[in-house]
C-alpha cells in the first residue's frame, strides 16, 4: 500500500510543501531543496511500482533520458534518489500554467500558437538529437510561464515554452520484433503490461494505436494534433470513449476547414503533413516544423479560399440532373478483371466423408474433412475447393464427370470415417480414395485404423499420400498437431460445427462454450482460442452483444492464441477480425490477414475477409476482386455470391449484381432474403415494379430474417408506398405486430415511422404527428441504452422532421453521420448520408438535399435513378 506523504515531511533534504499532481508513474510534489534553497519538484513512485522490477526499470529510465536533455525548452532533472522503499525524481519545478489550463478559454490567437509550438518543437529537436521519442506529447505535458493570456496576440518577450514528463518516452533503438507483441488497439485499466497503449488516445500516432514500433514520426504526429488544438480549442481526433478515438486516428482526417480563417497556408500545409496516416509519407523530421512555422510568422500566405458551390435546383429537377448524371452508372460498365487461377495448378475438391457411425458423430466426420482439406491446401501447386461448395455434394447423385464440370477440377478426395468407442478407448477408421474426374478412375486408397489420438498423424499421411500420388512436393505445415488431447479435440470440432461462418447468437454461443470445454482440458490449444476469438466477435459484430466485456473476452482469446503460437495462421486471422470488427481499424487487420493467407494460401475465409475490409474502405473495385478470387476458389457458396451481389448492387453494376443473386437463388432455393434481393435489383435497375413484386410473390412462404433492405414485408411496405398502393401499405402496417420494421446494420426503422410518413401522405395529419411522436419517444430511450449505434441518431432526425422540427431534425440527422462518417466506414456511412439528404427534403432544405443527392449519386450506395422518382419524399 502507498505511504500517504504528508506536508512538511521530508525526503533527505527534500521538504514537501505542496502535493501538485498525480498520474500512473507517480505522485508529483512541490518540494523545498534546504541544501540549495530553492524550489524543486518531486515525483514520487508509487510502492506498487517499487515492488515490479519492470516499472522501476521504467522509473529510473526517465530519470536517464531526462538527464541526457539539456535545452530551455525541456523540464530538467537533478537526480534520481531512494529513501529505503521510496524513490523519487528530482524534478525543474516549471512555473506557468498549462498549455491545457491556457485552452480552457478557448482557441489560441494564431500568431501565440504557433510562437508556442515553436518552443514545443525545438524541445522535440533538443530530445531527438539524443534520439529520444517523448511517445506522450499533449498540451498537458507542456507549460508556459510568462505567457499569460492578455489583449495583445503574441507571447510576451520573457516568455518561455518548456516541455515536461518524459516519462513515456523511451530511447530510439531499434525495435526488438517487427510488432509488438500487445494486440492493438487494446486498452484495459491493469497497466500497460496487460496492453494499455502508452500515451493519451486522442493525441496517439496510428502506428501506436496499432501498437507497431514507434519513431520521432510518433512525435511529429502528437505535435500536429497539439497545434489544432492551439488554433480551434478541439482535438482532431477525439471521441466519446478512448475506442473511439482510436477508431478516428485510423480512418478519420482531420477537420481542416474548422481552422480560423487567418491560418497561414504555410500551417494549413504543415497540419496535413504532421496528420498524415501513413507515417512514411509524413515529416520525419522536426526541424521541417519549425522552418514552417518560422515561414508562417515571417511571410504568411493567405489560405485557400474555400467557396461553397451554389445550388439552386428543386428536388424534382435533380432527377433531370441524375439522368445526365447516369451515364457513369449506366448498364454497361465493365466489371474489373477477373483474377485468373494459376494454371500450373492442379484443382482438387474434398468432397465430405461419410459418417459411418451414428448420427450424432456427424461433426466428427465433417472436421475430420476439413482438416485434410486444410493440410492439403498447403500444397503449393494444390488448388482446393472451398468446403461450401464441396460440402453441397454429400449424398449427391451426379457422377464425378458431372462434378468436376461444374467445379472446374482434376480430381476428388472423398472416403469414409468411424468412430469406435469401447471401455478401452477410442479407435477411428478413416478410408480415403482419390479420384480422377476426367474417367472416374481412383488413383490411390488407403485404410487407417488407429488410435484416437494418433489421427493429427492419420490426417498428415493422407496428405502426403495425395500428393505423392500426384508427384507433387508436399507444404511445410501438413504434420502440425494442435492438441495432445482427444477430448479437447473433439470439443473443438463441436464448437467448430455451431459457430463456423454462424451469424446466430444461439448457435455462436454454444460454440464459445464447445472453446472454453477444449480450452479448460488443454490451455495450450492455441487452435480452439482462436477460434473462440472468432465467436466472440461474431457475437460483437451481429450486435447481440455489444459490450465493452464481450470485446475485451475476443481480445484476451485471440491474444492467447498469438501467444501460444505465433505463427498460426488462424490466430492472425483472428487478430485480423478482431482490429475490424472491434474498432475499424482497416489497415491494421489487412497486416492481420496479410499473415494469414501467407499461412494459407487460397484460404476462402481470408479472401473473404480482405475483400469484406476492402469494401468498408471504400476500395470497392479491390473488394470485388477479392471476392472475384474467392469464387473461383468457391464457386457453389452462396455467401460467397452473396458478398459479389451486395458489392455490385452498391456499385450499379446491376446485370452483375442480378448474375450473382441468380446464382444464390440457384443454390439456396429456400433462401427468402435472396428474392428480397432480386426485388431490389429489378427496381433499382430498371424501376420494373411489377418484376420486383412477382419476385417477391414467388417467395411467398419462405421465411427471410431482416436483409440489408429489411424484411420481406418491409420491403413489400416500401414498394407499395412508391408505386401509391396506400390501401396496401396500411393493410401490411395493420400486421406489424412489433416496434421496429427494420433492424440492420445499415437501418433502423420504428414501425411508427413508416406509419408518420403514411399518415403524412394521406393527409391523416394529427395521427401522423403522433405516430412520429411515439417513433421519436422509442428512439431516444434507444440511444439512452446505445448512445454509440449510429442508425438511432438518423431515425430521430427523420422523426424530429416528421415532427416539424428542422433544426433538431437537421442537428439529429448529421449527430449519424458525425459518430459514423464515410471516411470511417464507407458502406453505411453512406445511409447516414443518406438519410441525412431525407431529413433534408422533409425540412425544405431543398438545395441542401439536391448537393447531398448528387453526391450520394458519385459513391456506391443504395440510392438509385428510379428511387427518387418512386421515392415521394423527393417528389
Amino acid at each position: 500500500m502507498d505511504r500517504a506523504f504528508q506536508p512538511g515531511e521530508s525526503l533527505l533534504h527534500y521538504r514537501l510543501t505542496e502535493k501538485i499532481g498525480e498520474g500512473g508513474m507517480g505522485v508529483v510534489w512541490k518540494a523545498l531543496d534546504t541544501k540549495l534553497d530553492r524550489d524543486v519538484a518531486i515525483k514520487i513512485l508509487p510502492a506498487v511500482f517499487s515492488q515490479d522490477p519492470e516499472r522501476l526499470s521504467r522509473f529510473k529510465r526517465e530519470a536517464k533520458i531526462l538527464a541526457s536533455v539539456n535545452h530551455p525548452a525541456v523540464a530538467a532533472i537533478y537526480g534520481f534518489e531512494t529513501v529505503g522503499e521510496t524513490h523519487f525524481l528530482v524534478l525543474e519545478l516549471v512555473p506557468g500554467q498549462g498549455l491545457d489550463e491556457l485552452l480552457k478559454s478557448g482557441p489560441l490567437p494564431v500568431k501565440r500558437a504557433l510562437e508556442i509550438a515553436r518552443g514545443v518543437a525545438e524541445g522535440l529537436q533538443a530530445a531527438h538529437a539524443t534520439d529520444i521519442i517523448h511517445r506522450d506529447l499533449k498540451p498537458a505535458n507542456v507549460k508556459v510561464t510568462g505567457g499569460q493570456r492578455g489583449q495583445t496576440s503574441s507571447l510576451s518577450p520573457n516568455a518561455t515554452v518548456k516541455v515536461l514528463d518524459f516519462g513515456l518516452a523511451r530511447a530510439g533503438e531499434a525495435p526488438t520484433s517487427p510488432v509488438d507483441s500487445s494486440l492493438s488497439p487494446t486498452v484495459t485499466s491493469a497497466g500497460t503490461q496487460f496492453g494499455m497503449i502508452l500515451g493519451t488516445a486522442a493525441y496517439m500516432s496510428p502506428e501506436q494505436a496499432r501498437g507497431l514500433p514507434t519513431d520521432r514520426r510518433t512525435d511529429i504526429w502528437s505535435f500536429g494534433c497539439l497545434l489544432y488544438e492551439c488554433l480551434t480549442d478541439s482535438r482532431p481526433f477525439a471521441g466519446e470513449t478512448v475506442s473511439d478515438s482510436i477508431a478516428r486516428i485510423l480512418e478519420r482526417e482531420p477537420d481542416l476547414d474548422a481552422l480560423p480563417a487567418d491560418t497561414p497556408g504555410q500551417v494549413r500545409s504543415l497540419l496535413t503533413r504532421c496528420l498524415e496516416k501513413d507515417r512514411d509519407q509524413r515529416l520525419a523530421d522536426i526541424g521541417d516544423v519549425i522552418a514552417a512555422i518560422d515561414e508562417g510568422l515571417k511571410n504568411p500566405t493567405p489560405a485557400p479560399s474555400v467557396r461553397r458551390r451554389s445550388v439552386s435546383i428543386a428536388i424534382p429537377v435533380i432527377i433531370a440532373v441524375v439522368a445526365g448524371f447516369w451515364i457513369l452508372f449506366d448498364d454497361d460498365k465493365p466489371a474489373p478483371s477477373p483474377v485468373v487461377q494459376e494454371a500450373t495448378k492442379q484443382m482438387m475438391a474434398v468432397l465430405p466423408f461419410d459418417n459411418m457411425g451414428p448420427a450424432e458423430d456427424e461433426y466428427f466426420a465433417e472436421g475430420i474433412t476439413e482438416e485434410i482439406s486444410a493440410r492439403l491446401a498447403s500444397i503449393d501447386q494444390l488448388g482446393i475447393i472451398g468446403r461450401t461448395s464441396a460440402a453441397q455434394y454429400k449424398d449427391s447423385d451426379k457422377t464425378m464427370q458431372q462434378i468436376g464440370d461444374e467445379l472446374s477440377i482434376e480430381y476428388v478426395l472423398d472416403g469414409t470415417v468411424r468412430w469406435q468407442r469401447t471401455g478401452d478407448g477410442s479407435r477411428v477408421r478413416v478410408t480415403p480414395q482419390l479420384i480422377r474426374v476426367s474417367d472416374a478412375s481412383q488413383i490411390w486408397t488407403e485404410i487407417y485404423e488407429a488410435e484416437m489420438s494418433d489421427i493429427f498423424e492419420v490426417q498428415s499421411d493422407i496428405a502426403g499420400k495425395v500428393a505423392q500420388a500426384l508427384n507433387l512436393a508436399l507444404g511445410g505445415t501438413t504434420d502440425t498437431r494442435p492438441t495432445d488431447n482427444v477430448d479437447a479435440y473433439d470439443f473443438y470440432l463441436r464448437g467448430r460445427e455451431f459457430a463456423n461462418d454462424s451469424f446466430d447468437d444461439s448457435k455462436l454461443r454454444f460454440g464459445i462454450q464447445m472453446f472454453e470445454k477444449a480450452v479448460a482440458l488443454d490451455p495450450e490449444f492455441a487452435l480452439a482460442y482462436a477460434e473462440m476469438g472468432i465467436a466472440h466477435q461474431g457475437l460483437y459484430w451481429f450486435f447481440h452483444d455489444r459490450s465493452l466485456e464481450r470485446l475485451e473476452l475476443a481480445r484476451a482469446a485471440v491474444e492467447t492464441a498469438l501467444r501460444l503460437d505465433p505463427d498460426l495462421p488462424q490466430a492472425h486471422l483472428a487478430q485480423g477480425w478482431y482490429r475490424y470488427h472491434g474498432f475499424l481499424d482497416y489497415e491494421g487487420a489487412l497486416e492481420s490477414f496479410a499473415i494469414a493467407e501467407a499461412g494459407m494460401p487460397d484460404n476462402v475465409d481470408v479472401m473473404g475477409a480482405i475483400g469484406a475490409v476492402k469494401r468498408r474502405q471504400g476500395k470497392w473495385d479491390e473488394a470485388l476482386d477479392w471476392f472475384q478470387r474467392s469464387i473461383e476458389i468457391d464457386p457453389r457458396s452462396p455467401g460467397v455470391w452473396k458478398s459479389m451481389q451486395d458489392t455490385t448492387l452498391a456499385m450499379r453494376m446491376y446485370p452483375e449484381a442480378l448474375e450473382a443473386i441468380d446464382r444464390i437463388i440457384d443454390l439456396t432455393p429456400d433462401d427468402g432474403t435472396a428474392y428480397i434481393a432480386k426485388a431490389i435489383i429489378h427496381f433499382s435497375w430498371k424501376g420494373d415494379i411489377d418484376a420486383a413484386f412477382a419476385t417477391l410473390d414467388g417467395a411467398l412462404g419462405i421465411e427471410s430474417p431482416d436483409t440489408n433492405f429489411g424484411g420481406t414485408r418491409a420491403v413489400r411496405i416500401r414498394l407499395n408506398l412508391f408505386a401509391g398502393n396506400y390501401d396496401e401499405v396500411q393493410r401490411l402496417l395493420a400486421m406489424e405486430t412489433g416496434e421496429v420494421l427494420i433492424d440492420n446494420q445499415f437501418l433502423y426503422m420504428p414501425t411508427d415511422s413508416m406509419r408518420g410518413e403514411l399518415y403524412a401522405l394521406t393527409g391523416r395529419e394529427a395521427e401522423a404527428l403522433a405516430a412520429y411522436g411515439r417513433a421519436l419517444a422509442q428512439l431516444e430511450a434507444m440511444i439512452v441504452l446505445r448512445p454509440e449505434d449510429e442508425r438511432l441518431y438518423s431515425a430521430k432526425g427523420i422523426a424530429l422532421a416528421g415532427l416539424g422540427r428542422k433544426d433538431e431534425a437537421i442537428a439529429a440527422a448529421r449527430q449519424g453521420v458525425d459518430v459514423l462518417p464515410i471516411s470511417k466506414e464507407a458502406w453505411r456511412g453512406a445511409y447516414r448520408e443518406q438519410e441525412l439528404a431525407r431529413v433534408y427534403a422533409m425540412v425544405g432544405e431543398t438545395e441542401l438535399a439536391a448537393e447531398k443527392v448528387e453526391y450520394l449519386l458519385s459513391i456506391p450506395g443504395e440510392l438509385s435513378e428510379h428511387w427518387l422518382k418512386a421515392d415521394p419524399v423527393w417528389r
